[in-house]
């Protein structure tokens, strides 16, 4: 039976265990692993074995990379990139699906280096080599598969795909229920146009979707997480990553923004709606978002938490007001 193909993708030795321990979890889940230190590439006699690796990228279903501190070793096809990196803009290309982690204290460094990129003295401390963190910001430049998500351990990786794996397995179900549901009553060239148009309007939905929010990167950081706890969203994600995009989002969800009071945050952002008898009121402080007001993608759960703040209170009756 076929088995979805994973490629890994690390430098090695500075993250062999957490290879490891990513090839443990493949297999539990049932699914192939590939990674080239288990001989898992074959390699062609007319092939050079870095071109072998990209070769076998192409025929996986998914791939996982991992971003350490740790350059590796520079492509032949191209200096500014090391293998590892080019078998991540190969998978990209190819328009697999894609998931990079990056090193929690590289992402933080990575901060430092968008404001001084253009300055040849300053040392960085978290990664070997500073190409590293223009790679990421070629990748978080991507308008889609541009996601990077920040790890401390194997355990951070495996239980975001976790989620992430059980996601695209309920959208398969979905989808192959959704064609079952047509073919009950429509044809094979008919279902094949609606595909077509269906696909067309999609892409001219997704430019102008990108166009109004000005690049905005599909990362679920903390802060989207803390507000759809707190408002109790289970049905639906949003995905944003500025303030604009923010406003928007909540200007959809028939909020209307208010003029702030001092407490608790000095700067703030105050969203207010009245529905169903209840008032719900968000104070969010402008310390979840950088100063290109894209939102943090650094801070930790405790601290967006500290940042958002949501209250709900029940709408009193009016006394006053006539019974019908």
């Amino acid at each position: 039976m076929a088995r979805p193909r994973i490629f890994i993708s690390s430098t090695f030795y500075d993250l062999k265990h957490v290879r490891y321990d990513l090839e443990n979890f493949i297999r539990n889940l049932g699914y192939e692993p590939i990674m080239n230190d288990r001989g898992n590439i074959p390699y062609s006699s007319d092939r050079s074995l870095e071109n072998n690796c990209y070769d076998e990228v192409s025929r996986c279903d998914i791939l996982i990379g991992i971003i350490g501190n740790n350059y590796g070793t520079s492509s032949k096809d191209n200096d500014e990139k090391s293998i590892s990196m080019e078998e991540i803009s190969t998978a990209i290309r190819e328009n697999k699906q894609v998931f990079v982690f990056v090193d929690k204290a590289v992402l933080n460094e990575y901060q430092l280096y968008l404001k001084n990129k253009d300055k040849s003295d300053i040392e960085y401390v978290a990664v070997s080599d500073k190409r590293i963190h223009k790679f990421i910001e070629e990748v978080s430049s991507l308008p889609m598969n541009n996601a990077m998500i920040p790890f401390e351990s194997a355990t951070d990786i495996t239980g975001y795909l976790k989620e992430q794996f059980a996601g695209l397995f309920q959208r398969l179900l979905q989808d192959r229920a959704n064609i079952t549901e047509k073919t009950t009553y429509t044809t094979i060239n008919e279902i094949l146009k609606e595909l077509r148009e269906t696909v067309e309007t999609a892409q001219e939905k997704t430019e102008d979707f990108l166009g109004k929010f000005k690049g905005t990167s599909f990362v679920y950081s903390s802060p989207i997480r803390v507000l759809r706890n707190r408002l109790h969203i289970k049905n639906f994600h949003f995905f944003v990553s500025n303030k604009e995009a923010l406003i928007e989002t909540f200007e959809k969800m028939c909020f209307s923004q208010e003029e702030p009071d001092p407490f608790p945050f000095d700067d703030t952002l105050v969203f207010v709606r009245e529905y169903n008898g209840i008032k719900t009121t968000i104070t969010i402080s402008e310390e979840i978002f950088e100063q290109n007001t894209k939102i943090k993608h650094t801070l930790s759960l405790s601290q967006a938490e500290e940042y958002i703040k949501v209250e709900e209170t029940e709408i009193e009756d009016d006394p006053n007001e006539l019974p019908f």
